[in-house]
């Protein structure tokens, strides 16, 4: 991990340059127990003093100054999966996620502290204990201190720091610890093992999520799924989606179940790909808007033919729903082409999540009843997509 050690610099120093200095030495002191457990340690006036220097700057708190410091701290902190707080005062920005004496770890809702990590690898001064830090980590049992706000709780990244991880053997020098109740992984295992499995069915709408991740460059595995065989309903799957349906993303953080989720998930993971608006709060909404239309009424009218068990037991009512079916998806067709897609693409030029999700929606077409040349579009979308080879690699395990 990259752990961002923070605390006093200029704070109470009246900018007295042996004071600032002796600050920063103090700030220092942890790195090298980070570094020993594995870690990169990260101060930002390693960063910030460089910058401010070449910059021009010339005495502490000048215009560069504040241009340059908390901008920089702002930025280490998006960027840095811990903090390490020490004690001291701080008019920092830092205080906003870890407060004195506490180290804080990104968590999938916001940063989560824990004090009990803090003085495991904290500086010698204030805690002896810094220098046999590797032994503690590997030994310590769960904290119990209610003042370890998160104790009970498991974060999103593997640390050697947290007390809520529990020990994992050791093969290495350095000590490696997964949550006790998600998946995780070590960085070195990152480095040799599939970081994405897409439980999928051939013939359903996890083909969008196949696609998506084809596009997305990511590192996946896919487990196909028989739901003739009604493996979806088998203790095994069900302990990964307890829905039962298909898709279902296997992370390192959890599993994530829904096609808008999952297409979203992807797209974040890999910004690269640029298969969302991510930098377009609106934009990305309006993609959120589409893909949700096509799971909650495209997808769920298409169901009532083959899956009208799901919502009446009389066959009479089953009949009729499947009678409703080609109305129902032509009219969503319709919708989408007058008022939603833009063209070339669903969202306008630029090639998106919409697209996949559309495809599949179009391909199932014919089977209910709906001619797709209707929809000249629609039609022109999906031959489009049909030229795209990750498309194609997609397509070519869906049939095999």
């Amino acid at each position: 991990m990259l752990i961002l050690i923070a605390g006093p610099y200029r704070s109470g120093t009246g900018d007295d340059p042996e004071k600032m200095a002796a600050n920063l030495k103090r700030l220092e002191e942890p790195s090298h127990a980070l570094f020993e457990a594995g870690h990169v340690p990260m101060i930002g006036e390693w960063v910030a003093l460089p910058i401010w220097h070449a910059a021009g700057g010339r005495s502490v708190g000048d215009a560069l100054y504040e241009e340059i410091f908390h901008p920089v701290a702002g930025r280490l902190l998006h960027l840095c999966e811990g903090v390490l707080r020490l004690p001291g005062d701080s008019r920092e920005r830092i205080t906003t996620c870890a407060s004195p004496g506490n180290a804080a770890f990104r968590s999938g809702t916001g940063w989560r502290m824990c004090r009990a990590a803090a003085e495991r690898i904290a500086a010698p001064a204030l805690y002896p204990s810094l220098h046999s830090a590797h032994s503690q980590l590997c030994r310590s049992p769960p904290s119990t201190d209610p003042s370890d706000e998160g104790a009970t709780r498991h974060t999103d990244h593997v640390l050697t720091l947290a007390p809520t991880l529990s020990p994992w053997t050791i093969k290495t020098q350095s000590p490696q610890f997964r949550p006790t109740d998600r998946c995780a992984i070590t960085l070195a295992e990152r480095e040799s093992r599939t970081m994405l499995t897409l439980y999928y069915a051939p013939g359903t709408c996890a083909l969008a999520s196949l696609i998506a991740l084809e596009e997305s460059g990511l590192a996946f595995e896919t487990k196909k799924i028989s739901l003739r065989d009604g493996e979806q309903r088998s203790p095994d799957y069900l302990k990964i989606n307890p829905k039962g349906r298909v898709p279902a993303l296997v992370t390192d953080y959890g599993v994530l179940t829904e096609t808008p989720a999952i297409l979203a998930y992807i797209a974040q993971s890999a910004p690269a790909a640029k298969l969302a608006p991510l930098d377009d709060a609106f934009e990305f909404a309006r993609l959120q808007s589409f893909n949700s239309y096509i799971c909650s009424t495209v997808h769920v009218n298409h169901a009532h033919r083959p899956r009208g068990s799901r919502w009446a037991d009389e066959p009479a009512a089953i009949e009729a729903m499947k009678a409703k079916v080609p109305e129902n998806m032509a009219d969503c067709f319709t919708l989408i082409e007058q008022t939603m897609f833009e063209g070339p693409w669903v969202m306008g030029e630029a090639y998106s999540l919409a697209d996949p999700y559309l495809f599949v929606m179009t391909d199932w077409l014919p089977s209910d009843g709906v001619d797709p040349a209707r929809f000249e579009k629609a039609s022109d979308h999906h031959a489009r997509m049909l030229l795209r080879p990750a498309v194609q690699r997609a397509l070519a395990y869906d049939r095999a």
